[in-house]
């Protein structure tokens, strides 16, 4: 399946990550937070704290998480709030991690990694709206639904070294934080409240309730090369379709893109122009749409399905509109 490329830009980036408006990325030379449309065209630019930074923004607001503290702007760079970490309960914030968080719906999510905690606040005035305590410190990452019903966090918990993923929603203001069973690391979620996620067992889709589990190994998908490994990036296209990476040892830091089916169904291998650099994919939206970036060449790049995938066709077969 060859994808169409929608955009791209260059320079070298981090932090890529979508968002309300469409995407968000730290550029690095210089240092600048670019918050980009769903087509990746810039709608603006401010400057950077630090490069450690985590950021999110919607159609106001851009958060900015970094060693500094949390900090909300406008999208011309005016400050509305800004508090440091230990103001915002934040126990011995560290300089190489920042807490990540979310603008979703008119809230801004945020993790507290060490104090185990999850806030609320209004992006507009700085005013928190909830607090949420978690059973375990860790590092943690939001993952969006495409609908912005529900949101997801993934917890790498330390010193344990084992993965945690909570659903999350508000509930009258308040904010309900389910444990999801077994999840690995949560990718995206896929109609009627399940979830894709990948692990050490490879594969799954599951109900958030723990019901309905479907596993699969990658040593298991069509075409397998011994030694085949699962990066740990994998994005949801759009709402029932998925995507990972896969890679050998011999493939010389170059990866694979294999589309699956939301039942972990084969469907078939994305013939980029030019060859995926390991560690590529980042990010989905909920328009069907992905990102790659080569940190190589400093491009990074936006594609989408080109054709709709037949459902009711064998394993592998693709069906273009006419």
């Amino acid at each position: 399946m060859r994808p169409r490329l929608i955009n791209h830009t260059a320079g070298r980036h981090a932090a890529i990550t979508p968002t309300a408006t469409g995407w968000a990325a730290i550029h690095q030379n210089p240092g600048t937070v670019r918050v980009y449309d769903p087509h990746l065209d810039t709608i603006t630019t401010i400057p950077a704290p630090d490069r450690r930074t985590q950021i999110t923004a919607d159609t106001q607001h851009i958060a900015i998480s970094s060693t500094h503290g949390l900090t909300v702007t406008t999208h011309d760079g005016t400050t509305r709030w800004h508090r440091t970490w230990t103001e915002t309960g934040e126990t011995h914030p560290n300089t190489w991690s920042t807490p990540h968080c979310h603008l979703a719906d008119g809230t801004l999510w945020t993790h507290l990694q060490n104090a185990a905690q999850i806030i609320t606040y209004d992006p507009a005035t700085g005013r928190e709206l909830d607090r949420h305590a978690l059973p375990d410190a860790g590092n943690g990452w939001f993952v969006e639904h495409p609908h912005q019903d529900a949101l997801a966090l993934n917890i790498v918990v330390c010193p344990i070294d084992h993965q945690q993923a909570w659903q999350l929603r508000l509930d009258n203001g308040r904010i309900s934080a389910h444990r999801l069973p077994d999840a690995g690391y949560l990718a995206g979620f896929l109609p009627g409240n399940r979830y894709f996620s990948t692990g050490p067992d490879g594969l799954a889709v599951q109900h958030a309730d723990g019901h309905d589990q479907i596993r699969r190994d990658v040593d298991d998908l069509p075409d397998s090369e011994p030694g085949r490994h699962l990066s740990e990036a994998a994005v949801v296209i759009p709402d029932s379709h998925i995507l990972i990476a896969v890679s050998t040892e011999e493939d010389h830091g170059y990866e694979q893109h294999l589309l699956l089916s939301a039942d972990l169904r084969y469907h078939s291998t994305v013939e980029y122009p030019q060859p995926r650099k390991r560690n590529s994919l980042r990010a989905a939206s909920g328009h069907g749409r992905w990102l790659t970036y080569d940190d190589t060449r400093g491009v990074l790049e936006l594609w989408e399905l080109d054709g709709h995938l037949d459902e009711h066709g064998i394993p592998g077969q693709l069906s273009l509109f006419p």
